[in-house]
């Protein structure tokens, strides 16, 4: 990732070379949080790799208090696609 800038990746207040021994799921999953900001593939990323819940639940500060589960995987199905459907499908669990 910053290996072709010749620059270290700054985390918190530490400074991080990244190198593939020490490049995680975590560090690429921080590194897209900061470029692709705003762009809504935030969810993708995080429900692809299986962190939604454990990242939301760490990172979020609105989060507090409320429910996040495996069921926010998923999202609902709208109501006219479940109606237009044939066969019939089913709601998502949950919602």
């Amino acid at each position: 990732m910053r290996s072709r800038t010749r620059r270290p990746e700054i985390i918190g207040c530490r400074i991080v070379q990244s190198y593939p021994a020490n490049i995680s799921i975590d560090l690429i999953l921080d590194e897209r949080a900061r470029e692709f900001m705003g762009e809504y593939n935030r969810w993708f990323d995080l429900k692809r790799t299986g962190k939604l819940v454990e990242r939301v639940k760490k990172y979020n500060p609105w989060v507090k208090g409320q429910s996040i589960s495996a069921i926010h995987n998923l999202r609902p199905i709208p109501q006219g696609e479940i109606d237009l459907s044939y066969p019939k499908m089913t709601q998502n669990p949950g919602y």
